[in-house]
């Protein structure tokens, strides 16, 4: 609405319309930069936000099975997506340990 009072106006000159124009054109691309990244953070925001659901399936999971012949005889939530255990990096880390001490 400014742009076309300034450029309808009989004493405008083409320079005042052109930077009133080029004003516009830049608050329009800031304006259009800043949903593009609105829109990307709330993307990434929805996807951290699914992915620990995802992760968390269920509070506890289990799996027993037969060292002699490998046949699983208990299986609780066994194959759902989660973080391992504190403890488990701890063992992991003493088996790597162990391992480089013995050769």
């Amino acid at each position: 609405m400014a742009v076309k009072n300034i450029c309808l106006t009989a004493s405008a000159d083409i320079k005042a319309c052109l930077a009133a124009a080029r004003d516009r054109i830049t608050i329009f691309r800031i304006n259009f930069i800043m949903l593009q990244t609105v829109a990307l953070l709330m993307v990434l925001a929805c996807s951290v936000m699914l992915w620990p659901q995802q992760a968390m399936a269920a509070k506890y999971a289990s799996i027993v099975i037969n060292a002699d012949n490998g046949r699983v005889m208990y299986a609780r939530n066994a194959d759902a997506m989660r973080y391992p255990a504190s403890l488990t990096k701890i063992m992991t880390l003493y088996l790597l340990f162990e391992e480089i001490k013995s050769g």
